[in-house]
């Protein structure tokens, strides 16, 4: 008896695996095939597998599918990716990139996409650069859906804030998720949570999202629109303290870096009219002729002996100076 149920249940696991394993291993080339399929629905869940494959190739492909170069091959219902031409349209292979010749477009029928599709192929080409192996492209990424305040995105960023293990990408993605959050959301304590991490955020983009917030918060018809309009405004303060702050930082770097030249150039002052006991201003037409000498010094071995390139410098600073006192006693 016992071995019949161990025989059952070993047939049954087999048949598991075996009705399960070819639908979730399908491959790119069958996905892309798929989009060849009249149903909308059906052709944005395919969409949403391409991406979930994270091949590369899948970004191109979706942007063909936007911009309405992919096409079915009538005679095989083969799904192609087009080139336009003078004499008709150039065929690739969509997933290879494979040449396979001319057709006519009476040959071909466009993949037909509508807002359904579109949305997937947004979401879908969000997802890929928000899920780049390279932080940096991540964060960048982050930062375009910041500026867009794409709704779509939302769900996508909130997946991928639990997931992230990068502290500085995923502060992007929170910032990015709290902007669309703000002026979209409809739970007003996630709103409040927003302007937190937008106020901690700070930074030029976060002041003119604020100042965005504001004007559309006072035409939002809601018992809890004040509430929202009076913490915007108070994180609007203490982000523009902050760049006031940044700004006289600023401010007071450039001008030690300008009083830094200015002294330079009243020390020449005051050894020349210590020698010669009087004012002479010649001296920055000294000073340009040694600035002039190593600027030539350094691109004469950038243009013709670019291996010397990284010892140009060693030669260019005496030359100023020789070049200068040879100037100076020959006037």
């Amino acid at each position: 008896m016992n071995t019949l149920k161990i025989i059952i249940s070993c047939v049954l696991m087999t048949f598991i695996v075996l009705a399960t394993s070819p639908a979730s291993a399908q491959s790119l080339e069958e996905l892309v095939q798929g989009l060849a399929q009249k149903s909308f629905s059906k052709k944005a869940a395919t969409v949403e597998k391409m991406v979930d494959t994270g091949d590369e190739r899948v970004a191109l492909l979706l942007n063909a599918l936007m911009d309405g170069d992919l096409y079915i091959r009538k005679s095989d219902k083969l799904v192609v990716l087009t080139e336009k031409k003078d004499s008709g349209l150039h065929i690739l292979d969509a997933v290879s990139g494979a040449t396979m010749g001319d057709a006519l477009k009476s040959d071909l029928s466009k993949v037909r996409i509508n807002n359904k599709v579109r949305i997937a192929i947004k979401a879908g080409l969000g997802r890929l650069n928000l899920t780049n192996p390279d932080p940096q492209r991540r964060i960048t990424a982050a930062a375009a859906v910041f500026k867009t305040g794409d709704p779509e995105m939302l769900s996508v960023l909130q997946k991928l804030i639990v997931e992230e293990k990068n502290a500085d990408v995923k502060k992007a993605f929170e910032s990015a998720a709290a902007s669309i959050l703000l002026l979209n959301g409809r739970d007003t304590e996630a709103r409040f949570a927003a302007i937190e991490t937008l106020r901690e955020t700070g930074g030029p983009e976060v002041k003119a999202l604020f100042t965005q917030a504001v004007v559309q918060l006072n035409s939002e018809d809601s018992s809890d629109a004040k509430a929202l309009v009076a913490a915007t405004k108070d994180a609007l303060e203490a982000v523009e303290r902050q760049l006031d702050t940044y700004g006289m930082i600023e401010n007071l770097f450039q001008g030690l870096s300008l009083g830094s030249v200015l002294l330079l150039a009243a020390i020449g002052l005051a050894i020349t009219f210590g020698v010669m006991g009087v004012i002479n201003m010649a001296h920055g037409e000294m000073v340009m002729i040694g600035a002039y000498t190593t600027y030539v010094i350094q691109e004469a071995c950038r243009l013709y002996a670019q291996g010397l390139l990284d010892y140009a410098l060693i030669v260019a600073i005496p030359s100023a100076f020789v070049v200068s006192g040879m100037f100076g006693i020959a006037l």
